[in-house]
């Protein structure tokens, strides 16, 4: 998660002054952490403490964003319904459903890339 999803400015402000003078009173700190860094398990609110003492965005992993999480599914159940309905045709019918199965493949695949473009942008 980003600090700011979770976090007031205000709360920002004060942590990291908070930091800087542990620091000058604990000369011999020289890495600062959170609890996420030392567990997977976590149920609440968390950010990866150097990217956010850093002023960097948070990393964002593709295999976690909900977009391409829905975009998969969208075109797997396509695959799924295209082999279904296709089984149950007689041979004229089943090249007519195979040729508007690639088209909606296609338009997913479309839809996909585009999810994939905002997902890179920032947008989850």
């Amino acid at each position: 998660d980003a600090f700011s999803a979770n976090y007031t400015d205000a709360q920002d402000q004060a942590l990291r002054v908070l930091i800087n003078e542990l620091k000058i009173r604990v000369p011999t700190i020289k890495k600062i952490s959170g609890h996420n860094d030392y567990t997977n398990a976590k149920a609440c609110p968390g950010f990866k403490v150097d990217r956010w003492l850093a002023n960097k965005p948070p990393e964002r992993k593709m295999v976690e964003s909900t977009t391409m999480q829905a975009s998969v599914a969208q075109i797997g159940a396509g695959f799924g319904t295209a082999a279904t309905a296709v089984g149950a045709l007689d041979g004229t019918a089943q090249l007519v459903a195979l040729v508007l199965a690639g088209v909606i493949v296609l338009a997913a695949m479309v839809v996909f890339k585009e999810r994939l473009r905002r997902w890179a942008g920032g947008d989850r």
